[in-house]
């Protein structure tokens, strides 16, 4: 659309005749009052003659230039408008996509926070397992052990008295030293003798 850059005319106003025209028209009386009908409607004729085609052209340009103010306005009007709807649309998907993030990580931070309480949970049942397990392991050391004492203290009992009878047979079986000497001197007296024959 093309715009027209005239600068629009004002008509020049008659400040000697309006101001005083109802003045005069106050004043007046009522015979005058036709003649001062007449009057006005031959100025407003000449107005029309001398300055009628200036206002006409001033028209046309303020009815143009309202038209291009208009369809600026409403090029304006629509262009602001899609631009907020694209920034609305924007921004909801950043919305949408900032509650679909928020929500993984609940969701995340969620899963997190149960394997964390299962592995606690799980953590405390090997700790009582193990605390029972060691329980009864110390229990079966303790018997083991108290049985190879046991084992070990009737083993030496039983060496002990097997020793024991072991020395009184020998106290009872050992020869006399008188008895022994006298035998080997006995023996050694036959050998000699056998010797000398």
């Amino acid at each position: 659309m093309s715009t027209i850059e005239a600068t629009p005319t004002v008509p020049p106003k008659t400040l000697a005749t309006e101001p005083n025209k109802d003045f005069m028209r106050a004043s007046r009386s009522p015979e005058s009052t036709v003649t001062a009908g007449s009057t006005d409607q031959n100025l407003d004729m000449v107005r029309n003659i001398l300055f009628g085609e200036q206002v006409r052209e001033n028209e046309k340009r303020q009815a143009a230039l309202e038209r291009f103010v208009r369809v600026s306005v409403n090029a304006w009007t629509e262009d602001t408008q899609r631009r907020f709807d694209h920034l609305q649309r924007e921004i909801q998907l950043l919305k949408d996509l900032l509650q679909d993030e928020t929500k993984a990580r609940r969701d995340d931070t969620q899963l997190t926070k149960d394997r964390l309480d299962e592995v606690g949970r799980q953590l405390t049942d090997l700790d009582k397992k193990q605390k029972v397990t060691s329980d009864e392991s110390q229990g079966l050391l303790q018997k083991e052990v108290l049985r190879i004492e046991q084992s070990i203290s009737t083993t030496r009992e039983q060496l002990q008295s097997q020793l024991e009878q072991a020395l009184n047979q020998l106290r009872q079986d050992k020869p006399d030293r008188k008895a022994l000497a006298m035998m080997l001197q006995g023996v050694a007296k036959q050998l000699y003798d056998g010797v000398k024959e």
